[in-house]
């Protein structure tokens, strides 16, 4: 009684087959539903991440062009200041001006000059 006739046996791995069939088909579908859930939800979080930094760089734009702007202002504001002054100052002799004309060569001073070296006596001889 302890023999099983082939007919149960082949039964039995038609069963079995079916069965692995059944699971793999379910497993599959369950698969499938965790992807879809996972793949919705990391969509939505990056999505939401993505117009988080696209909202803060539009902030620190507009922040930027603002310092840049003001910055601008200022400087014309200091370029126009400037040119009065010097309008102001335009009747009166810079000191610099004078200065410049003592330090150019005296072309006298160049032309007497001798050159030692020309004659081949570097040194005066005793």
């Amino acid at each position: 009684m302890g023999t099983t006739s082939a007919g149960s046996i082949q039964m039995d791995l038609e069963i079995k087959s079916d069965l692995d069939k059944d699971i793999q088909a379910e497993s599959s579908k369950i698969a499938d539903r965790i992807r879809k859930q996972v793949d919705a939800m990391s969509g939505d979080m990056f999505k939401n991440l993505r117009q988080s930094l696209v909202a803060s760089l539009d902030k620190m734009n507009e922040s930027i062009k603002a310092t840049l702007d003001r910055t601008k202002l200022e400087m014309q504001a200091f370029v126009e200041q400037m040119a009065g002054m010097v309008k102001q100052m335009s009747g009166a002799q810079m000191p610099y001006q004078q200065a410049q004309s003592d330090t150019e060569p005296n072309t006298n001073s160049l032309t007497g000059s001798k050159c030692e070296g020309a004659t081949g006596n570097q040194y005066p001889q005793a």
